[in-house]
């Protein structure tokens, strides 16, 4: 899974800084076996959360939480919240209309690092269910502490 998830940061990468080096940044993933186990993380019926800081950090860390495996689905929901980090670090703060739009944008990326291909949708898996998570965020809803981090994307 490590590996696979290493593939779509290096593909983003390359989509993201065509012509240049992307800059070095530290992204914190949190990968949850099931739904179950992400659902007391994040608001209701999102399917993956990113934050640039979690609610109990003492120095910020862009942190990811997904649930999923290696199948299609789980694939396109890490893209897709992975995308948010990537929109960060290249274009700084925006419109969540446009930070949700390139996240299921870049979310369809697959191919080869040298070539990547974006924007050929998967009717069945384009759509995570993070998808506008940010427009219907209760902010007042109570959430647990943070979970420990599960892997480090470099």
């Amino acid at each position: 899974m490590v590996a696979e998830y290493e593939h779509v940061c290096q593909l983003l990468a390359k989509a993201t800084f065509p012509n240049a080096a992307p800059p070095d940044f530290l992204t914190q993933g949190v990968a949850f076996r099931t739904f179950d186990g992400l659902r007391p993380y994040v608001p209701a019926q999102a399917g993956g959360v990113y934050e640039w800081s979690l609610p109990d950090d003492v120095e910020h860390t862009p942190t990811m939480l997904v649930f999923g495996t290696l199948s299609p689905f789980g694939r396109t929901l890490f893209a897709h919240e992975l995308a948010h980090r990537f929109n960060r670090v290249s274009l700084g703060a925006m419109p969540v209309w446009l930070n949700e739009g390139l996240a299921e944008y870049y979310s369809t990326i697959r191919g080869d690092v040298s070539n990547p291909i974006v924007g050929e949708s998967d009717p069945e898996n384009v759509v995570g269910l993070g998808v506008y998570l940010r427009l219907v965020r209760d902010p007042n809803s109570p959430r647990p502490a943070s979970p420990p981090p599960a892997l480090i994307l470099d």
